[in-house]
């Protein structure tokens, strides 16, 4: 309902609403119908992104605010969130945050009906600025989208390396697998896809988790199917010597007994 106020209707009309949705906010289902199928107006939400495009906070405001009811506002202001992911835009993300206090984490349907949430949408748009400021403000990378978690997602549209290490040193799960290739781990993926440097990204994550005598944390990928501890710290100098020259036995140990599964594994194909 439009509440009545000074402003006359003309002018509220041009401020908030078309023809169309003025008279379907009035109930004049029939005069909007009739209005719908004669002009070719654009939608709210069109005119709304259009404002965004500017990215003027001042701007954005005013728009949401001529809707003088707060129900609008909010559903306005959590899709001016997304739109902000969509197009990389720092300044609007912490004005939706911050002044309308939008959760970080809100989900919503993308166009191919699969769960988004503001993180997931931003990588997909490869707008990895806004990737890392919504990381910063701690969204949840674990959430899952078309393609699993927010780092199999990276993945999958090749963010930059910057935001890939970010995710893996927020310990997003390494073991998540991509939807089209379920057999092979994000390792395999990358090298069977040609994204080398992403591998990289990965081996380095492990070498850090070794470098700090993070056992738990490689424990934990061991036992949800991730074997590839014992990567290349250099040319001569592997994984296992790393742990070893840091006196992480315990490390020493799982390298140990993940190596001697796999060579068990492949006698046992053999035969």
């Amino acid at each position: 309902m439009v509440p009545v106020t000074s402003t006359s209707t003309t002018q509220l009309i041009q401020k908030t609403f078309n023809a169309y949705e003025y008279a379907y906010e009035l109930k004049h289902n029939q005069l909007a119908d009739l209005i719908r199928h004669r002009l070719k107006l654009p939608s709210l939400k069109q005119r709304f992104f259009r404002i965004l495009q500017l990215n003027d906070i001042r701007r954005c405001d005013k728009f949401i605010r001529y809707l003088r009811n707060e129900t609008r506002q909010r559903n306005l202001a959590k899709d001016g969130l997304f739109y902000a992911a969509q197009m990389g835009s720092v300044r609007l993300l912490d004005y939706f945050l911050t002044h309308w206090k939008i959760d970080i984490n809100i989900q919503q349907l993308n166009n191919e009906n699969y769960t988004t949430t503001p993180l997931l949408t931003a990588i997909t748009y490869n707008q990895n600025e806004a990737a890392k400021f919504l990381l910063f403000r701690h969204a949840d990378p674990s959430i899952k989208g078309q393609y699993d978690n927010a780092l199999v997602t990276a993945l999958h549209y090749q963010s930059n390396n910057g935001l890939i290490r970010l995710l893996l040193d927020k310990n997003v799960d390494l073991s998540a697998k991509h939807p089209d290739y379920k057999k092979l781990t994000l390792r395999e993926y990358c090298v069977l896809t040609n994204r080398i440097k992403a591998k990289t990204e990965l081996d380095l994550y492990i070498v850090r988790l070794i470098n700090n005598g993070n056992y738990k944390r490689l424990k934990w990928l061991v036992d949800h199917g991730y074997k590839y501890i014992n990567v290349h710290v250099s040319f001569k100098r592997n994984g296992r010597q790393l742990a070893k020259e840091r006196y992480y036995e315990k490390i020493v140990k799982l390298i140990d007994d993940v190596e001697n599964a796999q060579i068990k594994a492949k006698k046992k194909m053999n035969y």
